[in-house]
């Protein structure tokens, strides 16, 4: 019985965090949005990733921060609009 149980710890404390470590396959993309004249921070600006037609879009807060996180791997055109 103690060695089933020793068996089960071990297969738990070191393979089921494998499994983790390989799904994850995603990334983050975190960045500042500045006016390109004062360098001021610009909230509320809509930030576009896009990779091979899917859109994920984010709003920067008011330190003009963006922050997308799990983002599948690939090459993203970045675009930025402000109203």
């Amino acid at each position: 019985m103690k060695t089933l149980c020793l068996r089960t710890a071990l297969f738990t404390a070191f393979i089921l965090p494998l499994q983790f470590a390989f799904a994850v396959t995603g990334g983050n993309i975190m960045g500042t949005v500045k006016d390109a004249t004062t360098g001021q921070p610009v909230d509320g600006a809509t930030v576009v990733l896009s990779c091979q037609g899917n859109l994920h879009v984010y709003v920067t807060d008011e330190k003009g921060m963006y922050d997308a996180d799990n983002i599948p791997s690939g090459t993203y055109e970045i675009v930025v609009s402000y109203m």
